[in-house]
């Protein structure tokens, strides 16, 4: 073998040995840039999926708070409404009744006495009626604002504890409405009838609330 035969294998030798490393090289930098790209798509994907996670509690956390606090709201106004009840019950119903009595009694069957006697309980029963009738307006307001992002559970519970209230309003209404005539006839019995539908329309209302509770918490759960 001579030298030029020599020189040429190693020229081919060399040749081979550059474009095997050349090819591989050009692989492997296509591998490292392939698996850069991969990483960079893995990656805003990750960011795109953690974005969406985030958004999504985040909507959820807002609804829930902005639909826990009209819900408390809501009862806590149902509460204010029924202390406020009671409180005006003793403070003017119950004194306006003996009142009443007392001028009724004292009157001695002399007819201009009943009739102002009769004139200033039908007053009294009319302030209280007409603070009554406030609050309820309060209540089917603030009853409104929730039928808007109530639940169907909610909302079906919402709308018979608003009849029941109209109910036990109407019931008041009426029974104020012939009390000093019942008073004067000492009618006891239909006093008690009266006074047997409000309780009952009462109950009725502590029910619903007990359920409404429930219904809330549940939705509330579920966002």
């Amino acid at each position: 073998m001579n030298m030029y035969e020599i020189l040429l294998i190693s020229i081919s030798l060399l040749t081979g040995f550059l474009f095997g490393y050349l090819t591989s090289y050009v692989k492997e930098k296509g591998k490292n840039r392939a698996t850069i790209e991969d990483t960079k798509l893995l990656t805003e994907e990750k960011e795109k999926v953690t974005s969406k996670f985030d958004l999504e509690n985040s909507k959820r956390k807002y609804k829930y708070e902005y639909k826990s606090n009209l819900y408390i709201k809501y009862f806590n106004l149902l509460d204010e409404l029924n202390a406020k009840s009671n409180e005006e019950a003793h403070a003017e119903f119950l004194p306006a009744i003996s009142k009443f009595n007392a001028s009724f009694l004292s009157s001695q069957n002399d007819p201009e006495k009943e009739m102002e006697a009769t004139t200033e309980f039908s007053e009294s029963i009319l302030r209280i009626m007409a603070k009554a009738n406030q609050s309820q307006l309060r209540f089917k307001t603030e009853t409104s604002s929730l039928k808007i992002i109530a639940g169907a559970e909610v909302l079906k519970l919402l709308e018979e504890t608003e009849f029941a209230n109209d109910e036990a309003l109407n019931r008041s209404a009426a029974m104020m409405k012939d009390l000093a005539s019942l008073l004067i006839s000492r009618e006891i019995s239909e006093l008690n009838n009266h006074q047997s539908e409000i309780q009952e329309t009462a109950m009725k209302l502590n029910t619903l609330k007990l359920q409404l509770r429930e219904a809330v918490r549940k939705e509330l759960d579920e966002i």
